[in-house]
């Protein structure tokens, strides 16, 4: 997408010089990221997405992807949504060896030349947005099976049961939705 957002720059950077492909080991930083992120956010997921398989209460068929969507997907988003934030907001420590400068992701990002950095933005045709926007966007705004959408709120509706706000309260939820649509299968 960034390729094509800049394939008709003229700069260095332009087209497929503004990413680059192959291992992230040799960028630290990303690399640490990633190891932060699973620490605080995934492997929790991770750990109890693996448990419901081994309990016998996910086999990965048609129903339980999409209840899974149902019940957790809202959730899992706040979690991204809350570990971008502390990332960003962190304060980076300064290294005498890099020469870079200190500060929060977000300021430097943001106030690049504040840091003696040159604001890299660049223009993009709006057309181009939206092309890639429809790229990026689900077919509808349900999380899950449109039939089963209905069918989960109507369950939710006739037992009085919550969107969950927490993956234990999700995990309930998902248990009795699935339960119940099982057995009307």
């Amino acid at each position: 997408m960034q390729a094509f957002l800049r394939r008709s720059h003229q700069d260095n950077s332009a087209g497929n010089n503004s990413v680059m492909c192959g291992d992230s080991r040799a960028n630290q930083r990303v690399e640490f990221w990633w190891s932060v992120l699973k620490k605080q956010c995934l492997q929790f997921w991770i750990d109890l997405f693996r448990q419901m398989q081994q309990d016998g209460y996910f086999s990965g068929d048609y129903l339980d992807k999409h209840l899974l969507r149902f019940c957790f997907l809202e959730i899992i988003q706040t979690e991204l949504d809350n570990a971008a934030e502390v990332w960003n907001t962190h304060r980076i420590r300064s290294n005498w060896t890099t020469g870079l400068p200190c500060d929060k992701p977000v300021l430097l990002y943001t106030l690049s030349h504040l840091y003696g950095f040159d604001n890299l933005i660049c223009q993009v045709d709006n057309l181009d947005i939206e092309v890639c926007e429809e790229e990026c966007q689900a077919k509808n705004d349900l999380l899950c099976d449109q039939d089963l959408y209905e069918l989960c709120l109507i369950l939710m509706d006739e037992n009085d049961w919550n969107q969950p706000e927490d993956p234990y309260k999700a995990v309930n939820l998902y248990q009795e939705l699935r339960s119940c649509i099982k057995i009307t299968l």
